[in-house]
């Protein structure tokens, strides 16, 4: 949350603006979860090159009475096992939940 100054030059949509375009992304959750990370203390790790990385498509469910469809995917992401052996080796954990 952010308490809007003018005078300050504190205005909510120019802050987000200033972080990027997240307009690519249609799920609004996802465009949420885009822009929290900005606030959030994930640190950069490494850069992958186009092809290290899979696309996967949105996971969707029907509402069996209504017919409608709603997106199931939260845009978190996947990292592999190798992945997760280098974040752990790199910070010394032994092992991490969080990916």
């Amino acid at each position: 949350m952010i308490c809007e100054d003018h005078a300050k030059g504190l205005v909510t949509n120019e802050i987000i603006a200033s972080l990027g375009s997240f307009s690519q992304e249609k799920n609004i959750l996802k465009q949420f979860a885009r822009i929290g990370q900005c606030f959030s203390t994930t640190q950069h790790f490494k850069s992958l090159q186009p092809e290290e990385i899979i696309e996967r498509e949105d996971v969707f469910n029907v509402d069996s009475s209504s017919g409608a469809r709603y997106c199931m995917t939260d845009g978190g992401g996947l990292i592999s096992k190798q992945m997760s052996d280098e974040i752990n080796a790199k910070y010394g954990l032994l092992h991490c939940s969080a990916y």
